[in-house]
């Protein structure tokens, strides 16, 4: 009889025990999806929990470039200033001097870096991305005229049709030499008695700039933007306007001569009919 009560009570202790091993070991739920996909956005977050800053930068920058881009329409046209900060450096004498056929009533300063008005002068500005070779009409039969005159070219900066003729005058009772410094449209040197006719030039590849210089005069020089299109301009103390672009988005590039004034890019769009305002600001 002590026997049976012992084992009746063996066998309750066990049963307990077994009941409250399963309590214990109940398997967790599985996360619903929703939770899930909280989880994994928290795990792409920052400690605070906000989003990842170089994403939502990334997501903004590509919504701006997937707008969709009216192409069709009539032209517009681009306009600015190109603004100069801090103080341009002294504008010194060039080395005329006395020299015979180069006279002049006071004695001429570098145009190196002309500033008027807080307006930089001579930069081309131009578009370097975005056209439509389509849309683009022929390049002009009129020649692209440089002056010499003075001993000093005229313009110093310009810009010409890739394929245009270029013609070099000589207006000075000296003679000089036309001295091409290209890396994609060959260096020709030819001298220019006074009195003779036009050099004829013709730069056929695109190039920012082509150089020209006088190796008799060595403070005469001039720069020419020559480009495959018409979309471009030459600033001045009122600023620049490139007309006639049809509607789409460009890179409009803004180059100076001097080393030291950087290059810039700006990305735009121009609308049908319309205008955009672009403003470059450089310093030195």
């Amino acid at each position: 009889m002590e026997l049976h009560k012992l084992a009746l009570a063996v066998l309750g202790g066990l049963l307990v025990a077994l009941a409250l091993q399963g309590c214990g070991e109940k398997t967790a739920p599985a996360p619903s999806s929703a939770s899930s996909g909280a989880s994994e956005s928290r795990a792409g977050s920052g400690a605070s929990g906000a989003p990842d800053s170089g994403a939502a930068r990334r997501d903004r920058r590509g919504s701006e470039s997937d707008e969709p881009v009216v192409t069709e329409g009539p032209p517009g046209r681009i306009v600015g200033a190109t603004i100069f900060e801090g103080t341009p450096p002294a504008r010194r004498e060039l080395a005329i001097g006395s020299t015979v056929g180069c006279e002049h009533a006071s004695p001429p300063l570098s145009e190196a870096v002309l500033v008027e008005d807080g307006r930089l002068l001579n930069v081309f500005v131009y578009i370097t991305k975005g056209v439509d070779a389509a849309q683009v009409p022929p390049a002009p039969s009129e020649p692209h005229v440089i002056e010499q005159t003075g001993c000093i070219y005229r313009p110093r900066m310009s810009g010409a049709r890739a394929g245009q003729p270029v013609h070099v005058r000589n207006g000075d009772g000296v003679a000089h030499n036309v001295h091409v410094k290209s890396t994609r449209n060959g260096e020709p040197n030819s001298a220019q008695p006074a009195g003779s006719a036009a050099i004829e030039l013709a730069f056929e590849r695109p190039e920012v700039p082509v150089k020209l210089v006088c190796d008799y005069h060595p403070w005469m020089v001039a720069y020419i933007g020559v480009v495959e299109h018409p979309y471009f301009a030459v600033s001045t103390a009122a600023g620049f306007e490139i007309d006639g672009v049809p509607p789409g988005r460009y890179t409009l590039t803004a180059w100076h001569e001097d080393p030291k004034i950087k290059m810039q890019r700006e990305e735009i769009v121009v609308p049908p009919g319309g205008e955009v305002e672009v403003d470059f600001t450089f310093s030195r």
